[in-house]
């Protein structure tokens, strides 16, 4: 099955799908529950960007045929102890990622994957960005990234790429001063590729390991 896709920011009634995704893609010491995730993804959709998958249909197959459910799970061995910025696993640029665009909103949309943030005036990290939608400031000078996650099956075809590459544009258009991000130490090097630099160790205490912040400066 090959897929083209859309990418839009996520609707309330998606939780369900943006809570299976993190379970997947992270650690049981890292994943955030359920609740908390149904609950963002409620009260700020539009801090989500999601890339929506749409089976391409092969020529000479009626529309409609073979298309899936809005939730394909790919269950098994999948977790990805890796850390919060976790879905980047092919390392390609905005430049190279490749993705095929799609018309949006089909009738089953399914979530491929997705980024997820937070604004806000606070220079740094701080796991409370987890947790506390309040927290959230629409005309905050900074970015904070919580998330990026590829389900295991849409790997490898640029997505986690093209979702970051996107939300640099967005903050770019929106004038924000930078992007902050914490991930663990076998990623440094893929965040740098896209303009990010290491600031040193995080504060963030997420599932008791050692996170390093670093950011992407858009304003000088």
């Amino acid at each position: 099955m090959t897929y083209t896709y859309s990418f839009r920011p996520v609707r309330p009634e998606e939780g369900d799908q943006i809570a299976f995704i993190e379970q997947v893609c992270f650690s049981p010491a890292t994943a955030l529950s359920p609740e908390t995730m149904k609950a963002r993804a409620a009260e700020l959709p539009d801090m989500f960007l999601a890339a929506i998958a749409h089976p391409e249909v092969p020529s000479g197959m009626p529309a409609g045929a073979g298309s899936l459910p809005a939730m394909r799970r790919d269950n098994g061995s999948v977790q990805q102890p890796d850390g919060r910025q976790n879905a980047c696993t092919d390392g390609k640029s905005a430049s190279a990622s490749g993705v095929k665009a799609a018309s949006p909103d089909d009738a089953h949309d399914q979530i491929a994957g997705y980024i997820t943030m937070m604004m806000t005036d606070e220079e740094h990290f701080r796991d409370a960005f987890f947790e506390d939608p309040s927290l959230h400031q629409p005309n905050g000078a900074n970015v904070m990234l919580l998330g990026l996650e590829v389900l295991p099956s849409f790997r490898h075809q640029g997505l986690a790429a093209e979702l970051l590459n996107r939300t640099i544009r967005q903050a770019e258009k929106e004038g924000r001063r930078k992007l902050v991000l914490t991930c663990r130490d076998d990623k440094i090097a893929m965040y740098e590729k896209f303009g990010f630099q290491l600031c040193g160790i995080s504060k963030s205490t997420l599932g008791g390991v050692t996170w390093y912040e670093m950011e992407h400066r858009l304003q000088k």
